[in-house]
């Protein structure tokens, strides 16, 4: 039996048709999450984030951290000594938004401060670290894995 080329071209058609609802269909049932929920406000104050990086950035003595048996040890620069430290932590886990945190640490004048992760479930972090002192502003950013 030999089919003319009208039925091909309604049968290609319908074959389309049928290929572009399934992919509308599928892509419909994708999960779609932002970064965070406050996406677009965090979007708008980006250019203070990045005056607070620069300010972190042309310190002589950097922040630095250090993971050992499950605890973080932040040291802040000698440049802040005697000044009241104000320091906020945010964990972005990458894979599971479930698994973020924030901390809000006690403000003091101590140049080393120790944080225990043993509440973070075991892989990598994105932490964030917003801190201020001698009404200076700073931030810093790093990848933390805990084990």
């Amino acid at each position: 039996m030999k089919i003319s080329w009208g039925y091909k071209i309604v049968i290609l058609y319908l074959g389309f048709v049928f290929l572009i609802l399934f992919m509308v269909f599928f892509a419909s049932r994708q999960k779609v999450d932002l970064v965070a929920k406050d996406y677009y406000e965090q979007e708008l104050a980006y250019q203070n984030k990045i005056n607070h990086k620069n300010a972190s950035n042309s310190l002589k003595n950097k922040l630095s951290w250090v993971i050992e048996k499950g605890e973080l040890t932040l040291a802040f620069p000698p440049e802040c000594r005697g000044y009241k430290i104000k320091s906020n932590l945010y964990f972005f886990r990458p894979s599971d938004v479930n698994l973020d945190k924030k901390m809000a640490l006690v403000e003091d004048t101590s140049l080393v401060k120790k944080i225990n992760l043993k509440s973070l479930e075991r892989g990598l972090y994105k932490m964030q670290i917003s801190w201020s002192a001698n009404t200076k502003e700073y931030d810093d950013e790093g990848l933390i894995n805990i084990k």
